[in-house]
């Protein structure tokens, strides 16, 4: 009993500890507390993260159990190539500080989601501080009392500062669907908060990203406790659309609107005229990913690109251009994979019947509006090591590990009974 209370509270630390993570990588927690900025928060985080897990007492196991691994199995793969990729870079300084920083605290990150989230309760609390991370963003986006087009510290720059937001959106709208109705004022303001900060940044990618998810959310058919589901268009969601629509007419500007017109103008629009706008900068990636088609390495794409283009030195600009770049072809190749394999198994675990299916469910439409909103909007930005998108993967491969146990302990239930019944029947 005192083993138990004692692996219980190794187990309540790691998923604070995790948390404690997400709050400053994503929420940008030390942002808000002056204070907190003079010291390593981030390493101190990690180092929690770490020791937290390897104190974990690993799950017993029915040795004939093999869950699903194939999300980590990609995931490992392209980390095998971030750091093979170093051998071969061109700038190899700069891929060896990338690896051995942003991405090795990510992988810890990576490692502890696979060994916290064991059931839907760790499951929606990770959803939750998804959401709460989004939230203190959004805070601190709204409080900076800039003008222009607003971003947070040196993380975050406009652009993918409306890319985080609207990765997070949908999660909290699930939430706010689910939530009773004191809990419902919360997660309202939360998103009205969030849509706020959307506008603040001024991204044209976070806009389109936004749309993404509006369509998405509008067309999918919600779960009931029943077992059913909604009508597509019901009148609640159709309420909640025009609320949002008008939210977000509410908050932005004249000058918010004329630079959303731009997308439709793209005969005005330098990424398109420009040989330093995104279409050169995606043709010199194509260029690159045709003449180091096992990669420049690592955070080595300005250099790289530099290179072909007479010393302009410049981000990638998209997402798959920039993989495709660095981590050569295999690597592209397993990052849509990633995107392919996470909509299958979200997909596939919408059968789930085990404790939690109702809230499970509506976490399981949550995270594929993330993905669409993640996909959209990091079109148009270097994201390729993005801890955010390879939480959501990793998360994905939990789901699929839990909803693998519901489908194991149902057999064997059955099994059971058909035993017991034919005990009865014999006897």
């Amino acid at each position: 009993m005192i083993e138990s209370a004692q692996t219980n509270q190794v187990s309540r630390f790691a998923l604070y500890a995790v948390a404690m993570y997400l709050f400053v990588t994503l929420g940008r927690l030390h942002e808000l507390f002056p204070i907190l900025m003079y010291l390593p928060i981030g390493k101190i985080t990690v180092l929690a993260v770490l020791l937290a897990v390897l104190f974990m007492k690993p799950i017993k196991q029915n040795p004939s159990m093999k869950p699903p691994r194939k999300i980590v199995v990609l995931c490992v793969i392209y980390l095998l190539l971030a750091i093979l990729s170093v051998a071969l870079s061109v700038y190899k300084a700069r891929s060896f500080e990338l690896l051995t920083g942003p991405l090795l605290s990510t992988s810890i990150l990576l490692y502890a989601l696979v060994k916290t989230t064991r059931d839907v309760k760790s499951l929606a609390f990770y959803v939750k501080c998804f959401a709460f991370s989004g939230a203190a963003l959004a805070y601190t986006t709204v409080t900076l009392g800039a003008t222009g087009r607003l971003s947070v510290g040196m993380t975050f720059d406009p652009n993918d500062l409306a890319m985080v937001l609207v990765t997070i959106l949908p999660l909290v709208v699930m939430l706010f669907v689910m939530a009773r109705p004191r809990s419902k004022l919360l997660y309202g303001g939360v998103i009205a908060i969030m849509l706020f900060a959307i506008v603040l940044t001024g991204s044209r990618g976070g806009f389109l990203g936004l749309i993404a998810v509006a369509c998405y959310l509008l067309l999918v058919r919600l779960p009931t406790k029943m077992g059913e589901k909604t009508p597509r268009f019901s009148f609640k969601k159709i309420v909640l659309t025009l609320s949002a629509v008008a939210a977000l007419a509410m908050f932005s500007s004249d000058e918010y609107w004329n630079r959303i017109a731009t997308i439709f103008n793209p005969s005005d629009d330098y990424n398109v005229t420009s040989d330093q706008g995104r279409l050169a900068l995606w043709g010199d990636g194509v260029e690159l990913m045709l003449q180091y088609p096992y990669g420049v390495g690592v955070g080595a794409f300005s250099a790289a690109q530099g290179m072909v283009s007479g010393g302009r030195y410049q981000t990638a600009h998209n997402t798959l251009i920039q993989v495709g770049a660095e981590l050569g072809i295999l690597g592209l190749f397993i990052f849509l994979w990633l995107y392919l394999c996470s909509i299958r198994i979200l997909s596939g675990a919408e059968n789930y019947k085990g404790e939690g299916a109702f809230e499970f469910k509506y976490y399981l439409i949550g995270l594929k509006g993330a993905f669409i909103g993640c996909f959209v909007a990091s079109f148009f930005l270097s994201q390729a090591y993005s801890t955010l998108l390879f939480s959501l993967f990793i998360l994905t491969h939990c789901i699929a590990v839990i909803a693998y146990r519901s489908e194991l302990d149902e057999l064997e239930n059955d099994a059971m009974t058909g035993v017991i019944v034919s005990r009865h029947r014999d006897g």
